[in-house]
């Protein structure tokens, strides 16, 4: 059995930056398990909302419902104060340590350091410190949302998972998703089967996840 663990900064990180990725985990019928590190509750569309036990709730409550149409298998809530995640980095990355013995993934996925939200920034800190603490080194694809990334030197290409993924990222109605789908797209819906990331092993890591069956290729950055 495959596993592969995603470290996500924000509620709907996972579905923007690696829908197709656990799509395709799913058909292969992998284990992915899911890590939130905040609550989420300093985003949305109606800012009176914002840091109430509800608005928390229902972000929560979206992330299960995406979740399902991605296979996700489990997803663990941490609800660290959103746009705070620094102040907590000890803590965290001890409570990563810990995710990363129990579920010893495969395959790692979370943010990487050039991407532009503090608390992106910091979760990419975050899981790099629990990592290096972890003797066996899983395949890391780090993928960037808030900025840009010109080293991302992996690509996977699913197809099948476009509707998947267009329908999970809808499930965030809490949030300006057509506004994150135009930053992505162009449009107001997923409309190209890749998601990129970076690899600091690619090309061997590529080449390992495709035995393994992920339709995933290493890609010369620019």
């Amino acid at each position: 059995m495959r596993r592969v663990l995603i470290f996500s900064p924000h509620p709907d990180d996972l579905e923007l930056s690696a829908g197709l990725l656990c799509h395709e985990a799913m058909r292969l019928g992998w284990t992915v398990s899911e890590v939130v590190l905040t609550d989420g509750s300093a985003g949305g569309v109606n800012t009176e909302e914002f840091h109430t036990e509800a608005h928390v709730a229902r972000r929560e409550s979206e992330a299960k419902l995406s979740g399902k149409l991605l296979g996700i298998n489990s997803t663990a809530f941490w609800r660290f104060k959103d746009g705070q995640l620094s102040a907590h980095q000890p803590l965290a990355e001890k409570m990563a340590q810990a995710m990363l013995r129990e579920i010893r993934p495969h395959a790692v996925v979370f943010p990487s350091i050039r991407d532009t939200h503090a608390d992106h920034v910091c979760t990419h800190r975050i899981v790099k410190a629990a990592l290096a603490q972890f003797p066996d080194a899983p395949h890391e694809l780090q993928y960037c949302f808030w900025g840009s990334d010109a080293s991302r030197n992996l690509t996977l290409t699913n197809r099948d998972g476009m509707r998947a993924k267009d329908r999970a990222i809808k499930c965030h109605q809490s949030q300006p998703v057509e506004t994150y789908l135009r930053q992505r797209y162009g449009e107001p819906r997923v409309s190209h089967p890749t998601e990129r990331f970076y690899c600091p092993t690619a090309p061997e890591s590529a080449r390992a996840l495709a035995r393994c069956g992920l339709r995933v290729t290493a890609t010369h950055a620019p």
